[in-house]
This record gives C-alpha cells, structure tokens and sequence, in this order.
C-alpha cells in the first residue's frame, strides 16, 4: 500500500462531517484514513516479523504475499464496518446528488 502522505489527491475524499477517506488500491475501496493507516501498519509490522522469522521461511515473497492476501481478503475492516462505511459513502453522495453543484 501507499503511504498515507505519498496517496495522490485524487485517491482522497473528505466527507461534509469532515471524515478524511482514503482509496486503497490494493482492496479497491474507499477507507476512513484512520482504518488505512492501521493497515499500513499492520502489514509493516508483518514485513517485520517476517523478517525476523527469515530463516523459517525459505523464500520471503511467499510469506508477504499470504499476508497481503489476508489484508486483501477482509480489508482489515469487518463485514459490519464495511457496509456502514459504503452505506455513510452513498448517503453523502445522495446529499450532493448529481444536479446539486
């Protein structure tokens, strides 16, 4: 994943209550920025045990990428997080509506 400072301005949005979200393109979906950097360090504190634990595993990549794919699976929110966040998304976009400008 990007990191929080290095995602372009287009991958953000800033909901009206003030809510920064964030796109991740690992998952393909919006996130809160708070839920985005738990990722981040998340899966940095995986690449560290992974690191650490080198010798157990004969070839990194493996282990990154069954992580990821774990991170990927469930976005690191829950089923019920997920939803509310896409039901909070569409409700704002609702509020705007495309003829609203």
């Amino acid at each position: 994943r990007t990191p929080l400072d290095e995602v372009p301005l287009t991958h953000t949005y800033t909901s009206e209550q003030g809510l920064l979200y964030v796109y991740d393109t690992l998952d393909e979906d919006w996130k809160a920025s708070d839920v985005y950097e738990a990722l981040l360090r998340d899966e940095a504190n995986a690449e560290k045990d992974n690191k650490a634990a080198g010798s157990n595993c004969p070839d990194p990549s493996e282990g990154e990428k069954s992580v990821a794919g774990v991170d990927e699976a469930s976005g690191g929110m829950s089923l019920e997080e997920q939803e509310e966040a896409l039901r909070e998304l569409f409700a704002e976009a609702a509020k705007s509506g495309p003829g609203s400008a």
